[in-house]
């Protein structure tokens, strides 16, 4: 039984909402790389942190929290989820959760090289 409840089958389980924040991470750096060199107005700079920004750091460290938890079998020691994927994936004392981590900030990467 506990090969079968790895970190692999675990995130089957929350994989609908990893997807959705990675893909309102994915929405919010395409968000910043078109409106970032074109000089935008600070009050839609504004609005998109109150609309975008914010929000997600909100779902973020709910995720980290909630889902996180979960996922790596521990309470956070981050607040953020990247954190804790950045921490984890240094780590070899187990090796499904290292990859795991590795996988998911090569995801992120794809949107922001220097994000975990």
């Amino acid at each position: 039984m506990k090969a079968f409840w790895n970190i692999n089958s675990r995130h089957m389980l929350v994989g609908p909402l990893s997807f959705l924040l990675l893909l309102w991470f994915a929405i919010g750096y395409a968000l910043k790389d078109y409106f970032g060199p074109r000089g935008v107005p600070s009050i839609l700079r504004s609005a998109a942190l109150v609309t975008i920004v914010l929000p997600f750091a909100v779902a973020d460290i709910l995720y980290n929290v909630l889902v996180g938890t979960f996922l790596f079998w521990e309470l956070p020691k981050e607040l953020m989820f990247t954190s804790r994927l950045g921490r984890w994936k240094k780590r070899t004392d187990d090796p499904m959760k290292s990859a795991y981590a590795k996988y998911i900030c090569g995801l992120l990467h794809l949107h922001d090289p220097d994000h975990c």
